[in-house]
């Protein structure tokens, strides 16, 4: 089997130190290189990477053995990973065999292993903080413990804090946009494209960027030199979509006919993450000098227009024209460049170790963490703190979307198909009377401004609960009386008078005390005919026929729900049954207001009728539920008014029963009584 091409080159004009910590053999032929320096930390993942650079010691190797004291493995390829359980030091010895097993070459790879960054995880621990040091937890493990030692190396602090920092923005945000997992497969995805000779698969699958900075491979080809020549022509790409892509296709074409050395040289450059920093550097360094006539970074990132610029150019090509496309990338960008973890963290980061393996102390660190979110949301609200949010959050890079309604929030949130790491919600909270916070957004589309407690437990336990928080926010979970007006006396009087039949299966036919799940059913009756029969105001008018309806529904189906609970259980030591439960709330919702009227009482007080008449009283909110010969609105009732029910009265005294018909059929002698009593 041949030695994997991906695995026979060092990159012209590099070495094996500029891809990653390395070491070679005494002839040369071998190079062992760690996609990590020492030290490294414990429980992080490290790639070890056997390149051969001699033709015939490609051909004779038959496998590879990688030992680690007794851990001892073998592989065919010359790529191996290791993740360290303990810290210390230890030694790998790499031994390439033949087929008879015979040793052709070897090196030994010292390193060391310490604890994660403790500081770091000190930050990452206080979860309840508010200002944005450790960002996101994964991320800043990655960054910290694996690439720093690697972004100092390239860009010391002291000498180049510029461009130290922007290599540390661009790989903390293409290492939370692209984890490391993702990365690690297309590494794997292009190097089986160039060792199966599919170099045209390569370009397509890389078009977008790969390693840890994410570079694209047209723009690393532009800058890396081979014989004083770029690999291809710079060429400043076109701003319009259509044409840019039409000019990337064509670019990848190039690329896929290029020397399959050059191809190799891309890979590894893209691969290891210490060439993946090195080379975006480079690309920075090109674009500075042809771009910016060489000036300063520190006086091309200190100009706003000039930093959106580069960094553009970087994450998508080199264009001739400045317009700004990608403004919410670009403020992520220098957003971590200036973010207090650089401060906190990397600026304070041990030096590069010496050979014989001395670290320096961990850093001393500061502040307080905030988890930096994937998706940040703020609720639409348009005062000052809800401004001075979306400006904080514009700031920092994090680019803020408005919600009106938990409704379209939930909508939103659900709409990217990939897995949301951390998602913050950023609303304006105030205190109510009795101290509860009620959020100031409306829960559905075009609701109120105010979510409540009780309506997050209450969906929290069911719909029905929910839809009562809403519409009650008292007692909605375990409700002691309807949501409006209690009609439960007066409609079951009505039934016991005009349909009794309903009531058996209840045992209501007389008058007994409700509780549990059937009391919230009958509540939940007298709240649908409350809806159905009474004027019902919103904003001091009228509710529209619509808004009716809305009610109409939601209270539908919280007895439906409770409906669903009763049926084949027992009420009052009888198993009831569906139809009879829905011919009971069939039957209260037929109740007219003429029948609560007069039928709801046995027998009515003589002060039921007068007081009405003398105080020019109503019932509260509901007035088609009074008589209409006792409605005048707020005007006093007169004595001509007190006569006509006198009269009514007499009426219904001295005729026939047969011939009082009411909803078409004779008044009973009770019903008669009932009324005139």
């Amino acid at each position: 089997m041949p030695f994997p091409k991906t695995e026979t080159r060092i990159p012209f004009n590099f070495q094996a130190s500029d891809l990653g910590e390395a070491v070679v053999s005494t002839d040369g032929k071998l190079s062992v290189i760690a996609y990590y320096a020492t030290p490294l930390a414990v429980s992080r993942q490290q790639t070890y990477v056997a390149i051969i650079t001699d033709t015939q010691l490609q051909n004779d190797t038959a496998k590879i053995q990688w030992q680690i004291n007794n851990l001892d493995t073998t592989t065919t390829e010359g790529v191996w990973n290791y993740t360290p359980n303990d810290e210390g030091p230890f030694t790998l010895n790499v031994t390439l065999r033949d087929g008879t097993n015979a040793t052709l070459n070897t090196v030994s790879f010292k390193q060391i292993v310490v604890p994660l960054n403790q500081g770091l995880e000190n930050l990452i621990v206080q979860d309840n903080a508010i200002h944005p040091v450790a960002g996101d937890p994964d991320t800043s493990r990655e960054i910290i413990n694996d690439m720093l030692m690697h972004i100092h190396t390239i860009a010391p602090v002291d000498s180049e804090q510029v461009l130290n920092r922007l290599l540390f923005g661009i790989s903390y945000t293409e290492a939370l946009r692209t984890p490391k997992n993702e990365r690690e497969r297309l590494i794997a995805t292009l190097r089986g494209h160039l060792n199966n000779a599919h170099a045209s698969s390569f370009f397509q699958d890389a078009a977008s960027g790969a390693g840890i900075c994410k570079i694209r491979p047209e723009i690393l080809a532009m800058t890396i030199e081979h014989s004083g020549a770029s690999l291809i022509p710079w060429e400043d790409l076109p701003i319009n979509d259509a044409m840019r892509q039409a000019a990337l296709t064509r670019i990848q074409g190039t690329l896929s006919v290029l020397d399959e050395n050059h191809q190799i040289d891309l890979f590894n450059l893209l691969r290891f993450p210490k060439a993946n920093l090195k080379s975006c550097k480079l690309v920075f360094d090109n674009l500075r000098t042809r771009q910016f006539g060489g000036n300063t970074y520190d006086a091309i990132m200190s100009n706003n227009a000039h930093a959106s610029k580069i960094i553009q150019q970087f994450m998508i090509g080199p264009s001739a024209a400045s317009t700004i496309t990608l403004a919410t990338l670009i403020r992520y960008f220098i957003a971590r460049m200036v973010s207090y973890l650089w401060l906190q963290v990397v600026s304070h980061a041990p030096t590069v170790p010496s050979a014989s393996l001395g670290i320096a102390p961990p850093p001393t660190l500061f502040g307080i963490p905030e988890r930096i979110p994937e998706l940040t949301y703020i609720v639409d609200g348009g005062n000052g703190f809800i401004n001075q949010a979306n400006q904080y959050h514009d700031t920092y890079g994090l680019d803020p979307q408005a919600f009106a309604s938990l409704e379209g929030l939930v909508n939103a949130i659900r709409a990217p198909s990939s897995h949301i790491g951390r998602l913050r919600i950023v609303g304006h909270v105030g205190l109510n009377l009795t101290g509860d916070a009620n959020l100031n957004a409306a829960f559905f589309n075009g609701g109120p401004r105010i979510i409540t407690k009780e309506m997050l437990k209450g969906f929290g336990t069911s719909d029905e609960a929910g839809l009562r928080s809403i519409l009650d926010k008292t007692n909605y979970l375990n409700p002691t009386a309807p949501i409006y007006q209690d009609l439960t006396t007066e409609m079951l009087h009505v039934l016991r008078h005009m349909n009794p039949t309903t009531l058996v299966p209840f045992s209501l036919v007389t008058s007994r005390s409700l509780s549990g799940n059937f009391q919230q059913f009958i509540f939940a009756c007298s709240d649908m005919l409350y809806v159905r029969q009474a004027t019902i105001t919103a904003n001091g008018a009228p509710i529209t026929n619509a808004q009716r309806n809305n009610l109409r529904n939601a209270l539908d189906m919280t007895a439906d729900k409770i409906q669903a609970c009763l049926v084949n259980k027992p009420v009052n030591s009888r198993i009831v049954t569906n139809l009879e439960l829905e011919n009971l709330k069939n039957a209260i919702a037929s109740i007219t207001p003429i029948q609560i009227t007069y039928l709801s009482r046995t027998p009515p007080a003589f002060n039921d009728l007068t007081s009405p008449i003398l105080a020019g009283l109503r019932k509260a909110n509901s007035p088609e539920l009074t008589p209409f010969s006792l409605q005048s609105g707020s005007v006093p009732q007169s004595m001509e008014a007190f006569f006509h029910v006198c009269s009514g009265i007499v009426y219904v005294t001295h005729i026939p029963v047969n011939d009082f018909l009411f909803n078409g059929s004779p008044l009973t002698a009770g019903q008669k009584k009932g009324i005139t009593g």
